[in-house]
């Protein structure tokens, strides 16, 4: 169900690590984000499908959606024109475009504040 494609390589310095989680109809539609985003001169270090998902809400009249998420790095100039070109692509319902820093393998979490019991949530 799930299809991990890894490559290994070190990014250069001129070049940022970024997820991109993504909504599409069906799994076939991976390859072809994959190569959507390689006319940007990125290089791809992992795509992976995370399967349907139920949604809350419907997101353009689909109830279920497959989730993927496409680990990449390239110049931070060329984010902005793949953001744009995402927006246009028919196979992307909905996106989140994120810079991330450290392993792909290591889930990154926020810290969060903690309250003192006296302290009130305002």
């Amino acid at each position: 169900m799930s299809e991990i494609k890894e490559i290994t390589e070190t990014p250069t310095k001129a070049e940022q690590l970024y997820l991109l989680s993504a909504l599409i109809k069906n799994e076939a539609e991976l390859d072809g984000i994959v190569e959507y985003l390689k006319k940007f001169d990125v290089k791809i270090k992992k795509s992976e499908s995370l399967g349907p998902k139920t949604l809350s809400f419907p997101v353009k009249k689909h109830h279920e959606l497959i989730l993927i998420s496409i680990f990449f790095t390239t110049d931070p100039s060329e984010v902005g024109k793949i953001e744009k070109g995402l927006h246009h692509e028919e196979e992307v319902l909905r996106f989140l475009l994120t810079d991330w820093k450290g392993d792909m393998e290591q889930r990154q979490n926020r810290p969060r504040k903690k309250y003192d019991k006296d302290e009130k949530n305002v």
